[in-house]
């Protein structure tokens, strides 16, 4: 969790988006990763897996939970006063090794 959440967030600095919050606690549940690149906040969820036995980790993100996701990215712009043209969910997919290394990690904007 802890890992793949700190490794995503360098990813998306490096990918020039502003990190605005983590680990938002909204009611409903919470938001990994909230930040803002361009006229957009994005709301991610981040996946951390050892191996892909079971699928790949953004397959975790149900329509149901992407619902979810979006309605608290919404209650966290109004509770901000955050001014923005779109709102956009993506899930960040981590797989580590047995020594806790990260050995990928890929972003997949949920509705692409």
């Amino acid at each position: 969790g802890k890992l793949g959440e700190q490794a995503s967030a360098t990813y998306l600095r490096a990918r020039g988006h502003k990190i605005l919050d983590r680990n938002v606690k909204l009611g409903i549940g919470e938001v990994d990763i909230i930040a803002y690149k361009g006229s957009t906040l994005y709301i991610f969820e981040v996946k951390t897996r050892k191996n892909t036995a079971k699928g790949q980790p953004y397959e975790a993100v149900t329509p149901t939970k992407a619902r979810k996701l979006l309605l608290m990215g919404e209650k966290y712009s109004l509770q901000k006063k955050l001014n923005h043209s779109k709102l956009s969910l993506g899930v960040i997919s981590v797989i580590v090794d047995e020594a806790n290394k990260v050995t990928s990690i890929k972003l997949y904007d949920y509705f692409g």
